[in-house]
């Protein structure tokens, strides 16, 4: 499982060369909206997730363990074994802050997704 820091860290110091610190100035503004945050995710939802591979969903519900620390926006498949169908499952646990329920048509598939 991967998953990318919360925060992004910059330090702007102040040079004295007009062209270093107009950079800085601008990698603070992108650094400024990577770090920017509300009740959800934020400005970047794809900049906060969890990368889950080898993850087997089957014909009957699955329950994928993402601890992404919230309720995912969405997620995306980033490799998949075989050409199955498959999308959420009716029923989601309980505690969808940690875990998301899946189901498959047809066959098991294995999978990498990304939760954000």
């Amino acid at each position: 499982m991967f998953t990318l820091p919360k925060r992004v860290a910059f330090r702007q110091e102040f040079t004295g060369n007009f062209v270093l610190d107009r950079l800085q100035r601008l990698a603070q503004q992108v650094n400024d909206a990577l770090n920017q945050t509300n009740e959800y995710v934020g400005a970047l939802p794809f900049a906060n997730g969890v990368w889950v591979r080898g993850f087997q969903i089957n014909t009957v519900t699955s329950t994928v363990t993402h601890n992404l620390g919230r309720v995912p926006v969405g997620y995306i498949c980033t490799k998949r074994n075989a050409a199955v169908t498959f999308g959420d499952a009716v029923s989601q646990p309980s505690d969808q802050t940690k875990q998301y329920g899946l189901i498959a048509s047809g066959s098991s598939v294995v999978v990498d997704l990304y939760f954000f």
